[in-house]
């Protein structure tokens, strides 16, 4: 949960149309949580009920190595990679990681903010691009050990990606 000030965007007709909030450079960007909480819903609904809980991990990921992304940001990129998405979160973080980067300039569904990675630094999108490839590496030494039957290795390569906090063999 974020909690931020925030003030009414009155629109045409007196209409509120979102919300202000700081954009961290001295600036206010305008936002709708309504409208983007709405946009999700849906998205999670078209992928089967599966998006929010693979997002809740992926944020978990996020936060476990630096925390590089805003979670809103994460949100949108995880939903505009899957056009399908199942039960197996193995194979779907699979997937996420191998295509990220090319969803990394993604646009705000409410078109509010625009690109989500537009004030990003180059050094920023490159550490953000190691971090996924690094964690692709990760979770395909996981679910090879797991193929395998070492699951005590698939373990230990599932706790780099999630942290320590992800159950451990034993």
């Amino acid at each position: 949960m974020d909690i931020t000030p925030a003030f009414p965007v009155t629109g045409i007709l007196g209409l509120q149309q979102g919300y202000y909030i700081p954009k961290g450079d001295g600036g206010w960007q305008q936002t709708d949580p309504y409208q983007h909480h709405d946009f999700m819903a849906e998205r999670n609904q078209q992928l089967g009920g599966y998006l929010k809980s693979f997002v809740r991990k992926l944020k978990r990921w996020n936060n476990v190595h630096s925390r590089r992304l805003k979670s809103f940001h994460l949100e949108v990129m995880a939903q505009a990679v899957f056009s399908t998405l199942g039960s197996n979160s193995r194979e779907a973080f699979e997937v996420f990681f191998a295509n990220a980067s090319y969803y990394l300039h993604v646009n705000d569904p409410t078109g509010y903010s625009g690109d989500l990675a537009g004030s990003l630094s180059q050094n920023q999108i490159q550490a953000i691009t190691q971090s996924f490839s690094t964690a692709l590496d990760h979770v395909g030494r996981a679910r090879t050990a797991e193929g395998e039957g070492d699951i005590a290795e698939a373990l230990r390569q599932w706790r780099i990606v999630f942290g320590s906090e992800f159950p451990a063999y034993g």
